[in-house]
């Protein structure tokens, strides 16, 4: 992985810089860095300034409906094919019962009944085949949308279509910087009071933050102390990659679980050879084709 900074991305340069005092990540010791002690201390989430752009614009909050409740769960996922959100496992449930069908709202600034590329539904979702939900090592689901999205909304201004995915292991990022973007339920004090009054209509905005990361003791997740909120669960952990030819891009590593606390830090699943084979398999059913 490299922290070098593609220019179509709205994120300043410097977040996804290396910080020149710490080491250089070495795979063979999964041990911690220091903390910033964020999550108890000062929100740093920054709402993002134009959904149009990658990577947001690929990022979708999801509601999910279950038989015979009147609740509804609220989540992140993001686009990785014309039919195809990845999200976490959780997402499939509202208090515990699995959902029955999911709405998708795609690059929403604003008012979620106008979604700037659209609203769909769910034909099918799938866990991963090794999801409980006491544990979070395979907190993966994928949903794939009843009608696929528009090519022309997806590529326009760029090149391709979906979120580009790289292997990871959680050991290669420690002391790399990532940003988790997604759709949370509740917003920034700063901003609370400007959004959670009319005429904005049933609202939803994007927030995106910035830390560096860390493995997990057990060297199955990944650590950060970037603050989320619930909601943003399903969202992608985006970091830096360089490819074979030297282009550098940012790519999704991971995808966001859950929220912990000023020791633990908030942790995402990587998408690590077991993982991605999950993914892209499904994909490719879920696509109707086979993947290289």
């Amino acid at each position: 992985m490299s922290n070098a900074y593609e220019p179509d991305f709205v994120v300043d340069s410097h977040l996804l810089e290396s910080d020149p005092e710490l080491p250089e990540p070495d795979p063979a010791d999964p041990g911690s860095i220091g903390l910033r002690n964020v999550l108890g201390g000062s929100d740093e989430r920054v709402r993002v300034p134009s959904i149009g752009m990658k990577p947001f614009r690929w990022v979708c909050q999801i509601l999910a409906s279950a038989a015979g409740s009147t609740k509804m769960g609220v989540g992140s996922g993001f686009v990785i094919g014309r039919h195809t959100i990845l999200t976490a496992g959780h997402n499939l449930f509202v208090r515990g019962n699995r959902a029955s069908s999911f709405d998708i709202f795609l690059a929403v600034d604003g008012d979620r009944h106008s979604p700037r590329m659209g609203r769909y539904q769910s034909s099918d979702a799938v866990l991963h085949p090794r999801y409980q939900e006491s544990i979070s090592d395979f907190d993966l689901a994928m949903i794939r949308l009843r009608e696929p999205l528009r090519l022309d909304t997806l590529t326009a201004p760029y090149s391709y279509a979906a979120m580009p995915l790289v292997e990871v292991q959680p050991a290669w990022m420690r002391g790399q910087k990532g940003f988790v973007t997604g759709y949370p339920k509740a917003y920034p004090e700063s901003d609370r009071v400007r959004f959670l009054r009319p005429p904005l209509g049933t609202q939803a905005f994007q927030y995106y933050c910035v830390s560096q990361m860390r493995p997990t003791p057990d060297n199955r997740l990944l650590a950060y102390d970037l603050d989320t909120e619930g909601g943003q669960s399903g969202s992608p952990l985006i970091a830096t990659h360089q490819n074979a030819s030297g282009r550098q891009y940012s790519v999704a590593i991971g995808v966001h679980i859950e929220g912990g606390d000023d020791v633990s830090g908030n942790m995402a699943v990587p998408l690590d050879s077991d993982r991605l084979e999950f993914v892209t398999q499904t994909l490719a059913r879920f696509e109707g084709r086979h993947l290289v």
